[in-house]
């Protein structure tokens, strides 16, 4: 059975990919994975490690892709696809992105340090700093949750895209 016809529950998820400390993860080639937020937002939001496994699961071609995470807060994503050799644009509002930087620059090896760059990007305004349709992978965890956000974030990603872009959006029905 494939994985994704399966119904997973934190617990599974949890068995299979969290590490038992809070805050860190390990990545499926070794690579440890730590929080550096403050505490209140410590823990990644399951969207984004189901959204981890996907990737690792190798069903999306990364290695060498243009790729932006939209709403990246952590930056787990993000950093997971710069691991699997993806060139990577995070994105977050601009409060978040002090934590989002350094959480980046934590968890990814020095010699990763140029596979992701950190970006403000609030949706629908100043698209004109990202290249129209430049992305071949888009992606976004946890970020469908207010229906007022949907027409920006809707001419963000028509922004972005091209014809063969894939937009991957991991959420939890509210």
């Amino acid at each position: 059975m494939d994985v994704w016809q399966q119904r997973w529950d934190k617990e599974e998820i949890g068995r299979w990919f969290y590490q038992k400390s809070v805050g860190k993860m390990e990545h499926k080639q070794g690579h440890r994975i730590q929080d550096k937020t403050p505490v209140i937002n410590r823990l990644f939001c399951l969207q984004a490690v189901v959204m981890c496994v996907y990737l690792e699961l190798g069903k999306l071609e990364l290695k060498g892709k243009r790729v932006i995470e939209l709403g990246a807060g952590t930056g787990l994503v993000s950093i997971v696809a710069a691991l699997l050799g993806a060139h990577v644009t995070v994105t977050d509002r601009l409060p978040a992105l002090d934590f989002l930087s350094a959480n980046v620059k934590a968890n990814l090896p020095p010699d990763s340090h140029d596979a992701a760059v950190i970006s403000e990007l609030t949706w629908g305004e100043g698209l004109e700093r990202y290249p129209a349709g430049g992305f071949d992978l888009v992606l976004g965890a946890d970020i469908i949750y207010l229906e007022d956000t949907f027409a920006s974030l809707l001419r963000t990603l028509l922004h972005l895209c091209h014809d063969t872009t894939v937009v991957l959006l991991s959420c939890k029905i509210r």
